[in-house]
């Protein structure tokens, strides 16, 4: 013998279905968006990745092409000029001969910062600290604060640290050619309970209007090098009133 239910029990039992159904719909489209969702972003993670350590392989190649030719050239004919003025009995030759050894001497300078510019030895050799130490130290004007880390044990991909050296590389520059200011700071720490690192960069010059800024300060280029990284870059600046930028870096990524 068979239970049958009657058409309104049917009826009953299909309202019920649909009600849940109802409830359980949007959770799944839910589901479903983050899934889409969470796989481009897995996979623009590692793009960004393999793009940044491709771009840095590309800068350290062509900086020990520049070392190994350009600069090797330029260190000869240094060696060759100063021959070429022992030689010379001729104070006039000896003359034109001292100003290209200058030439020479500037040119070896200028390859160098290039080199450095290019691939910065010392993020390799001693880590991001050392680095960002020795970039703030090469800044002439303006003087440049440091405050870093003495106990610094953070370990991040190579690709992440190459980012934040960047951006700062970039802000220090434009405080350098835009800020006209007359003091600068950079500082580093950990904020363990963000699990973040954290990296400020301050100056007292001349400021601007983030959202109506000229081409050539490079926040564009500072921002899309963070966010490649899953970091975010905050400005804050007023006209006359100088600018700081806030690089929050998550840790464990």
């Amino acid at each position: 013998m068979h239970w049958a239910k009657s058409p309104a029990d049917v009826e009953l039992v299909l309202d019920d279905l649909k009600y849940v159904a109802n409830i359980i719909a949007p959770h799944i489209e839910t589901a479903a968006l983050l899934y889409r969702l969470i796989a481009p972003e897995s996979q623009l993670e590692r793009f960004a990745a393999v793009t940044i350590d491709s771009t840095e392989q590309e800068r350290k190649r062509i900086a020990n092409d520049i070392h190994d030719g350009v600069g090797q050239l330029l260190h000869s004919t240094h060696y060759r000029l100063d021959a070429a003025m022992y030689a010379s009995d001729m104070p006039e030759s000896q003359t034109e001969i001292e100003a290209a050894k200058q030439l020479v001497i500037a040119a070896i300078a200028e390859t160098k910062n290039t080199i450095h510019r290019l691939r910065p030895g010392v993020l390799d050799d001693l880590g991001l600290i050392a680095a960002l130490n020795s970039l703030a130290s090469s800044i002439r004007t303006p003087t440049v604060d440091v405050n870093l880390p003495e106990d610094y044990s953070v370990t991040m991909a190579s690709t992440v640290e190459t980012a934040i050296y960047r951006i700062v590389q970039e802000a220090l520059s434009n405080i350098q050619r835009h800020a006209s200011a007359q003091f600068a700071s950079l500082a580093v720490h950990v904020n363990a309970d963000a699990d973040e690192l954290i990296v400020a960069i301050s100056d007292d010059g001349i400021g601007f209007d983030p959202d109506n800024i000229t081409r050539g300060i490079g926040l564009d280029g500072m921002r899309e090098r963070a966010e490649l990284v899953g970091a975010t870059l905050d400005v804050t600046s007023r006209r006359g009133h100088g600018a700081r930028i806030v690089l929050r870096v998550p840790l464990g990524r």
